[in-house]
């Protein structure tokens, strides 16, 4: 979140119009709120895509799975891998 704000604000200091700053902040925040990073659905079912999720976004790290199951974290691994594949 932290990252996005920043970027809010270097479009509210550009010398951009008024109009153009509001604009584009209104259609990067939508954007942004699609994220993981910013929304999670929370359900079990959608553990392992909300991870991937997550990690793809910058928001977490492989390390950030430690606690996480073993299986768990070969799975997203796995994935990982196939995904480089394609």
């Amino acid at each position: 979140m932290e990252r996005l704000v920043r970027k809010y604000v270097d479009v509210l200091g550009s010398d951009e119009l008024a109009s153009t700053k509001f604009w584009e902040l209104e259609k990067r925040i939508r954007r942004d709120q699609q994220s993981p990073g910013v929304v999670v659905e929370m359900r079990r079912s959608k553990l392992l895509s909300n991870l991937i999720g997550l990690l793809d976004g910058g928001v977490i790290a492989t390390d950030d799975l430690n606690g996480f199951s073993e299986g768990l974290r070969e799975r997203i691994s796995w994935i990982e891998r196939s995904r480089k594949l394609l």
